[in-house]
């Protein structure tokens, strides 16, 4: 008798760790689908269980504010691409990653403008004192993804001006079909935006 009641003990013993095993992959993948929505900045900041985070919310579909301020976070301006910012406590991070209408969650860092440093580097302000250079009356050809019509920098007099005062004297798109021999100014465009961040630096 007792040998079948230890025989019973070891069996049931090993279904308890069969069934452990099996359903320990399982939970640990769910863990990972959560965990895969949020960069590791936020992971970590999910264990600490304190503080909160500003974040950066991509939707599978259109962006819905219900997700964000139903668990008591503050929503933010909605992106270009769509994509919402909001104040999450970290506490609800987790949640947050949980909802099916979420893609992911990142964390918004900060972005500054270093140029001021690359001057400092290059010694341009000290050349500019020393040589007395403005770069005024001086004209550069820049071939890029293009220069919007629109940017305060280099269509107006100065920052303070409403005054037109364009800087752009010629822009020529070589993506649509043109004549060669006519040489017309096109209307600027800037798809991407990198041709206007260079012409920036350079006014």
């Amino acid at each position: 008798m007792r040998i079948t009641t230890f025989a019973s003990r070891v069996l049931a013993g090993l279904l308890l760790v069969t069934a452990v095993t099996l359903l320990g992959p399982a939970a640990a993948s769910g863990q990972g689908v959560r965990a895969g929505k949020l960069d590791p900045v936020l992971q970590a900041r999910a264990r600490q269980l304190a503080g909160r985070s500003r974040v950066i919310i991509e939707f599978q579909g259109a962006p819905d504010v219900r997700v964000i301020t139903g668990g008591g976070g503050l929503a933010g301006r909605q992106l270009n691409t769509g994509a919402q910012v909001a104040d999450i406590d970290n506490a609800l991070l987790v949640d947050l990653a949980r909802n099916p209408q979420v893609a992911s969650v990142r964390v918004d860092r900060p972005a500054f403008p270093t140029l001021d440093r690359t001057g400092a580097a290059i010694a341009a302000t000290v050349a500019r004192r020393a040589y007395h250079l403005t770069g005024k009356g001086v004209g550069v050809a820049i071939i890029d993804s293009g220069i919007t019509g629109w940017h305060d920098d280099l269509y107006l007099a100065g920052a303070k001006s409403p005054r037109a005062s364009p800087r752009v004297v010629h822009f020529k798109d070589f993506t649509v079909p043109s004549n060669p021999r006519v040489w017309t100014s096109d209307q600027p465009s800037d798809d991407y935006g990198h041709g206007t961040h260079v012409a920036g630096i350079i006014a």
